[in-house]
């Protein structure tokens, strides 16, 4: 999928995108949930610049939850400020986030600071449900990709939360995880 949204990426490439530039904070290792944990994500924007992503896109429902399906591997996730585009992939190849959860933004207006808070709840909230335990206690984290101003402004309102280990990237499903 073409990317061109904003990309939420937890802890594990929060030094890489300092480096590179773009801002943002990451969930903190040492502690999680409500109290006292730094539970933010990097937020990254990207152009779409592949004619396969945009041909892929015009068929699944470019900018929709149709784009992807839950349990879907991805890949390009960490890449997406660079390259704008994120890959299907199985589960047991290498990825760096496995779809758990699709919804659609409430926000009437786009507003930067909404989406990614509307983005974290959504996610947080979701992710018991599909990794088998509470975020709050679990050792994986969470990623997204939400709407940037440009996407909403063609009808982008897809969150798409995606589970992921604390490595760049890992095979397997997640699904049921309990850790």
């Amino acid at each position: 999928m073409s990317v061109g949204r904003i990309a939420g990426v937890g802890i594990a490439v929060l030094v890489a995108l300092s480096l590179t530039g773009c801002g943002g904070s990451s969930k903190d290792a040492g502690t999680k949930g409500g109290t006292g944990a730094k539970d933010t994500d990097t937020a990254v924007t990207a152009p779409a610049t592949s004619d396969e992503a945009t041909d892929k896109d015009a068929d699944a429902g470019a900018g929709t939850a149709a784009s992807y399906a839950i349990g879907d591997c991805l890949t390009g996730v960490l890449d997406a400020g660079a390259y704008g585009e994120v890959s299907t992939v199985g589960c047991d190849a290498e990825h760096e986030g496995e779809v758990y959860s699709l919804r659609t933004a409430t926000l009437t207006d786009f507003s930067y600071a909404d989406i990614i808070a509307e983005a974290q709840s959504v996610c947080r909230d979701d992710f018991a449900a599909y990794v088998g335990i509470d975020y709050t206690q679990s050792q994986l984290f969470y990623t997204f990709l939400a709407p940037s101003e440009q996407t909403w402004n063609d009808g982008d309102r897809a969150i798409v939360c995606l589970v992921k280990t604390l490595e760049d990237s890992s095979t397997g499903s997640l699904k049921g995880a309990a850790r």
